[in-house]
């Protein structure tokens, strides 16, 4: 996998395509100038900004995320963000695009063209 910058990536605006991958196991993200995310549910899980979880990363309880965990619905928010429900229980993470962006390039899971 080819590593992109940050400064490469547009800052502002909309995904060109998100889907849910068939195993429900990762999501891929398509922006504008050809770059990708492709994100696991894992990885989204872990860094969900529900207040719950926020929560429980303040206070040092965060809930063990199963290694079987997988996303059961995307939505849509506005035309700013998405909203991931998880095999978890977890349904109040909303996640906007930058945020999604920053999750890919800070897990090292950016691919590009």
């Amino acid at each position: 996998m080819e590593q992109i910058s940050p400064d490469a990536i547009p800052a502002a605006g909309p995904p060109l395509k998100i889907m849910v991958l068939d195993d429900h196991r990762s999501l891929t993200v398509s922006w504008q100038g050809g770059v990708t995310h492709c994100l696991s549910a894992a990885v989204l899980r872990r860094n969900c900004r529900s207040s719950g979880a926020v929560r429980a990363r303040i206070d040092g309880t965060e809930a063990e995320i199963p290694s079987d965990i997988t996303i059961t619905d995307a939505r849509l928010v506005g035309t700013y963000a998405l909203n991931l429900v998880f095999s978890d229980g977890e349904y109040r993470g909303i996640y906007p695009w930058a945020y999604l962006r920053e999750i890919a390039t800070r897990e090292d899971i950016t691919e590009g063209k």
